[in-house]
C-alpha cells in the first residue's frame, strides 16, 4: 500500500502553513499529495496508523503547546470522510497502533497511559490499560506485540541523555485471536490469573463468569477453579480457542472473583470471524 507521513508544519520550506498536514506517497511513483481531512485542522500531528482490514487512517494530533486542539482523527480510506474520534480522557495523543483483532491503542504523552479503543459496534467502550508508568517521563512512540499483550515505548526522557526504550509487560487483559474462518478453530491462547500481592489469594465461587459471545470461545484449560488458594507470585491458567460461527468482530468479557483488596478483575477475548 501507499506510504503516509505526518508533518507538523514547521515552516522550513515544506509548507507555509502554521498547521500540520498528512501526506500520501503512492507506491506507483506518482507525486506525493496532501490528504484531504474534510475541513478538520491538524494542529500538531504526530503518530498515525492504518486499519489493517480496511485501510482507514488514524492520526494522533497532540494540539498546541497547551494541548488545545489535541485529537485523534479518523480518515476513511481512498478519499473518504474524516471525523474526530478522540477517546474519553485522552488529552495528548502522540502515537497509535492496531492489533490483530482491529482494536487500536492510543499513547497519551501527558497522562503517560495507553487507551484501547475497540472499533466494532457492541464492543466494550474505550478504557485505559493498567500498567506501571512511573518510568515514563516523556513517552513519544508506541509499538505492540501482535496480541497487544506487551508494549514497547520510546521514552525521550527529561534530558539529552535520558532517552530509553521502555518494555511494558502486558496484564493480559486482552487476548486477541485475530482472523479465523467461520467453522474453524484458532490456535490455543492462555491467560494467567496471578497473585501479585503478599498474602494468599482465594478465588471465589464462581471463580470466573463470562458475558458476550462466550459460545464462540472454547475453554480448553481451566485451572482457576472455585475456591482455589493462590500463594503470592503463583498463577492459575485459563486457555481457550476462538471458534467463530458468525462473521465480524466477536468479543467476550470474563470476570475473575477473588477475596483480594480489589475483588474483581476482567479480561477480554476477541477475534474476527471471516468467510471461508
Amino acid at each position: 500500500g501507499n506510504l503516509f507521513i505526518t508533518d507538523s508544519g514547521s515552516n522550513e520550506g515544506v509548507t507555509a502553513a502554521a498547521t500540520g498536514f498528512l501526506v500520501e506517497i503512492p507506491v506507483s511513483g506518482a507525486a506525493p499529495f496532501k490528504v484531504d481531512t474534510n475541513g478538520i485542522t491538524l494542529n500538531d500531528p504526530q503518530g498515525l496508523a492504518t486499519d489493517p482490514y480496511n485501510g482507514d487512517i488514524y492520526v494522533a494530533d497532540s494540539g498546541d503547546n497547551s494541548h488545545d486542539g489535541a485529537q485523534v482523527v479518523h480518515i476513511i480510506a481512498n478519499g473518504g470522510a474524516a471525523s474526530v474520534v478522540t477517546p474519553p480522557g485522552v488529552t495528548d495523543p502522540v502515537s497509535i497502533v492496531f492489533d490483530a483483532a482491529e482494536d487500536y491503542y492510543v499513547l497519551d504523552q501527558d497522562a503517560k497511559t495507553i487507551t484501547i479503543v475497540p472499533l466494532s459496534p457492541g464492543t466494550p467502550a474505550p478504557y485505559t490499560l493498567p500498567f506501571q508508568n512511573s518510568s515514563l517521563s516523556n513517552p513519544t512512540a508506541l509499538a505492540a506485540s501482535p496480541g497487544a499483550q506487551n508494549f514497547m515505548i520510546v521514552n525521550l526522557g527529561q534530558g539529552p541523555s535520558n532517552g530509553h526504550l521502555t518494555y511494558l509487560n502486558g496484564t493480559q487483559s486482552i487476548t486477541n485471536f485475530g482472523r479465523v474462518a467461520v467453522g474453524s478453530e484458532s490456535e490455543q491462547k492462555s491467560v494467567l490469573v496471578n497473585n501479585i500481592g503478599t498474602n494468599v489469594l482465594q478465588l471465589q465461587s464462581p471463580a470466573i463468569t463470562g458475558a458476550g459471545d462466550v459460545t464462540q470461545f472454547l475453554t480448553t484449560i481451566d485451572n482457576c477453579v472455585d475456591g482455589l488458594m493462590l500463594d503470592p507470585g503463583t498463577p492459575c491458567e485459563v486457555a481457550g480457542q476462538f471458534a467463530p460461527t458468525t462473521t465480524g468482530r466477536i468479543t467476550a468479557t470474563y470476570t475473575v472473583y477473588t477475596n483480594g483488596y480489589v475483588p474483581t478483575s476482567t479480561f477480554i477475548a476477541s477475534g474476527r470471524g471471516t468467510a471461508r
